[in-house]
């Protein structure tokens, strides 16, 4: 009986200890920073302002805090370049329009009131 209970006791004071040492490393965690909820926009999407615009809407009323933007395909762009052409769907816009300007107003003026290029939703 009394090897019963030295055993029980041995096994009841590792377990505190081990608890012991859980908490300790719990309260050492920092707390997560804030959580991102990102959608990736795929280049077909930007090309026009008004798709642009319904697309950030809509990322913003499904709760998406950050938008990873597609701006390149298959070796053309949906953005002015001086080096690559421009993309084939972007044939009836403008050559002045830029998505990624459009993309950075529609964000930041629309959406979470920042300025300049920096585009978070």
């Amino acid at each position: 009986m009394a090897e019963l209970f030295k055993k029980t006791t041995v096994i009841i004071i590792a377990l505190l200890l081990f608890m012991a040492a859980q908490a300790a490393m719990a309260a050492e965690t920092p707390a997560p920073s804030k959580e991102i909820r990102a959608l990736w926009v795929i280049r077909t999407s930007l090309t026009s302002p008004e798709s642009i615009t319904e697309m950030v809407r809509r990322a913003k009323s499904a709760n998406f805090n950050t938008l990873i933007v597609q701006v390149r395909g298959r070796g053309d762009a949906y953005y002015q370049s001086r080096w690559e052409p421009r993309a084939a769907e972007m044939k009836d816009t403008p050559d002045s329009f830029d998505p990624r300007y459009c993309y950075s107003c529609s964000c930041s003026l629309k959406i979470s009131g920042n300025s300049g290029r920096e585009a978070r939703v």
